[in-house]
């Protein structure tokens, strides 16, 4: 019961929302739930042009966590979601890929592995680590990488999702981290960290945009469009203007 109230509380929410949005001269509104990994990047630099070019519709962004993104989807609390590729993909529901990722590992501006080429595993696999809760992406690539090697990497006893954390830790604790780049980015822009060069470099599912075409309204279906021809063509789409 509890998943169904929470859902319906916030229909309720949305709706009292989108009322107050119509009042204030807003076209319409928009309920948006993105993962982590797509607040951030190009996929925001979207939102953010399409907030600027399209005013008469008003953004809600929630982050969540990739079941109840699918839920709230499910239930109408979300116009769209902001999510990997989903495998498999239900027949009521569209994806496009708006953003390409793959795997980098971090470790402290500095680090004596810096400078090398061509890391491979059999060398990775001698340094401590860092690694995310169960789960994760990045948790799932590290497992990929060395569960069936003979040894295992010295881990930091200490786990925790949160980003800003990890990015101090990394840089405090000289350990490394496997993390997909779209999540990476606002941890190298801090200026404390640096990509490895690594020879091995996972593709990921790309992450891109979720909606119920049947229940998609005049503002979902516009914003779903818009960031679709995007990615197709590029900023050309930030020199027009909605209509």
């Amino acid at each position: 019961m509890l998943p169904f109230l929470e859902a319906t509380l916030k229909l309720l929410a949305n709706g009292a929302q989108s009322l107050h949005d119509v009042q204030s001269g807003a076209a319409g509104s928009l309920h948006i739930g993105a993962l982590p990994a797509a607040c951030r990047g190009e996929i925001m630099a979207g939102v953010a042009q399409f907030s600027g070019r399209c005013p008469q519709f008003r953004i809600h962004l929630e982050e969540n966590n990739l079941s109840a993104l699918h839920e709230h989807l499910d239930d109408g609390v979300y116009d769209a979601v902001l999510v990997r590729a989903p495998s498999p993909l239900h027949d009521r529901h569209r994806f496009h890929g708006l953003q390409e990722d793959y795997s980098i590992v971090l470790a402290r501006k500095g680090h004596r592995l810096a400078r090398r080429r061509a890391l491979t595993l059999q060398e990775l696999v001698r340094e401590r680590w860092l690694v995310l809760p169960t789960g994760n992406t990045s948790r799932t690539i590290f497992e990929s990488w060395f569960s069936a090697m003979p040894g295992r990497p010295d881990i930091v006893n200490i786990s925790t999702p949160s980003l800003s954390a990890l990015t101090s830790l990394v840089a405090e604790v000289d350990a490394l981290i496997v993390l997909p780049r779209s999540f990476a980015i606002p941890a190298l822009a801090s200026g404390q960290l640096c990509a490895l060069n690594v020879a091995r470099c996972d593709p990921l599912l790309p992450l891109g945009i979720l909606w119920q075409p049947a229940k998609a309204s005049v503002a979902a279906q516009t914003f779903v469009d818009w960031m679709i021809a995007r990615s197709k063509r590029g900023d050309e789409l930030g020199t027009q203007t909605c209509r």
